[in-house]
């Protein structure tokens, strides 16, 4: 199975990125977008630099 990209849910808002930078260290693809609440709506696009 080929993975081309992310969408994380369930993201604790750790300052330092926690599991998000080790999902771009080790897989090497781009997170598309972050989950911040319980719906559909509250998909954000993922911006590496809020993590830095």
């Amino acid at each position: 199975m080929r993975i081309d990209g992310l969408v994380v849910t369930k993201v604790d808002a750790y300052p330092k990125g926690g599991a998000i930078l080790t999902f771009l260290h080790e897989l090497k693809r781009p997170i598309y977008f972050l989950g911040v609440g319980q719906g559909y709506d509250d998909l954000r696009p993922f911006n590496k630099l809020d993590f830095f």
